[in-house]
């Protein structure tokens, strides 16, 4: 369960997004600096690179990113996709342009600075089922790509084959597909933030033109709502995004897992590319806090992590 959403107003750019688990690792919001190398699975390596900054779960001196932007202004996310997630077996054709899915993440945002590059970069790319070892198996994923000017979902098809989609939403939540979300949200096209009905004296009730939006926690109804709220709101800060993830948050004891563990809102983030600022709120806080990298620290070889 997590939602990701996309806002561009005149020269500013927002990214940001809820993760909501019932557990989750020692995650930090950490810079990869320019210089820290990275290897892929496609036999290739950069030495130098943008700096990246995101939420990861370091190990091994490895930063395994759940979100991050580079400082080119490209924002990248990875959100649960159980059940409609396919990825290929490791043992490909040499001829094969194959990742892991725990590197798609650096691998983007290393090598590309728009979103137009990415799509070119990812074309006849197959995400195989490599673990980053045997404690951390592959997790059933999609991703959110954006840019100042658009954005878009990356998902598998049934041989691992990475898909790039348009996303005018702007928002993505988790299963069913992206496109099975977009047909969904066509019902709720007439939603209006303007009322639509009035009471028995002839006064307008507020709120009526919401009426029909869902509430509940599933990721359909999560897309509807944030695609909703994206639509009507004046999101010109940071703190707007944060009101919009409010209306999507779970609130611990408001959804279980069929053990009965209780699902909540780890952390919201929002990212600021434009100041290469990481804000972001942790469950329990009641107040956001900021991560902006320094000159000397972006030009670093070794990962820093900034302890929540």
């Amino acid at each position: 369960m997590c939602t990701a959403v996309s806002v561009s107003q005149s020269d500013r750019h927002y990214f940001g997004r809820t993760l909501d688990l019932e557990y989750h690792h020692d995650e930090a919001v950490t810079l990869s600096p320019r210089r820290f190398p990275f290897s892929f699975s496609d036999s290739t390596a950069v030495t130098e690179h943008p700096a990246i900054l995101g939420m990861a779960y370091v190990v091994d001196g490895y930063p395994l990113y759940y979100d991050a932007m580079n400082e080119h202004g490209l924002c990248m996310a990875g959100l649960a996709f159980g059940g409609s997630c396919i990825y290929a077996a490791p043992d490909l054709p040499q001829d094969v342009h194959r990742l892991a899915p725990w590197e798609l993440i650096p691998y983007v945002l290393a090598n590309c600075r728009t979103i137009h590059e990415a799509t070119a970069l990812l074309a006849d790319t197959v995400l195989a089922d490599l673990p980053f070892s045997a404690s951390l198996p592959n997790q059933p994923m999609h991703w959110m790509l954006a840019d100042k000017s658009a954005s878009a979902a990356l998902e598998t098809d049934r041989n691992g084959r990475i898909i790039t989609y348009s996303n005018p939403a702007n928002v993505l939540t988790n299963a069913p597909s992206f496109p099975a979300q977009l047909q969904n949200l066509t019902a709720y096209a007439h939603l209006s933030p303007h009322p639509t009905a009035v009471d028995d004296a002839g006064t307008s009730i507020r709120g009526s033109g919401a009426v029909g939006l869902p509430g509940d926690w599933s990721s359909s109804s999560r897309f509807v709502r944030a695609s909703f709220l994206r639509r009507v709101m004046d999101i010109r800060a940071a703190e707007s995004l944060f009101s919009l993830f409010d209306s999507v948050r779970v609130p611990r004891g408001a959804s279980l897992t069929a053990d009965s563990i209780p699902i909540e809102t780890v952390y919201t983030a929002v990212m600021e590319p434009q100041a290469f600022c990481y804000r972001y709120r942790m469950a329990d806080a009641s107040a956001p806090q900021s991560v902006t990298p320094s000159a000397l620290q972006m030009r670093g070889t070794q990962c820093i992590t900034f302890p929540l």
